[in-house]
């Protein structure tokens, strides 16, 4: 069972508490994985058209090869992370599963999931 979220109810302070639970997006075939280092909801738009754009940053990144988890990307500036997925919050709606994770459909792109806490990939783990 999941829970649709109404775009006015998915505010800011929600956002952020996911911050240092793992985003996993699958794009075309890909997966890619890491921990969240930052999250930004912005309005955007221009006057009488704003919308809610959805900004998220990993600490690293992760790609699923056939043998397992491989390091994919680390940011340029540690402090800023890697902007990895960008969604106008207009289009696309938040689930919360009963497992306490939350997936966005990305228009034209795939799916995202933020794993609950606790599900995290470690960065020792990974494949060399």
């Amino acid at each position: 069972m999941t829970e649709t979220k109404e775009r006015t109810k998915w505010l800011e302070p929600d956002w952020r508490a996911l911050v240092g639970c793992d985003l996993e997006q699958n794009e075309n075939g890909d997966t890619f994985r890491g921990p969240i280092k930052r999250i930004e909801v912005k309005e955007e738009g221009q006057p009488g058209k704003e919308y809610q754009w959805l900004q998220i940053y990993l600490d690293w990144v992760a790609i699923r090869s056939k043998d397992g988890w491989r390091l994919f990307k680390e940011p340029e500036d540690p402090n800023m992370g890697i902007s990895i997925t960008g969604v106008n919050l207009d289009f696309t709606v938040p689930f919360r599963n009963v497992d306490g994770s939350v997936r966005l459909t990305l228009p034209y792109l795939g799916s995202t999931t933020i794993h609950p806490p606790g599900k995290n990939l470690k960065r020792k783990d990974l494949l060399s």
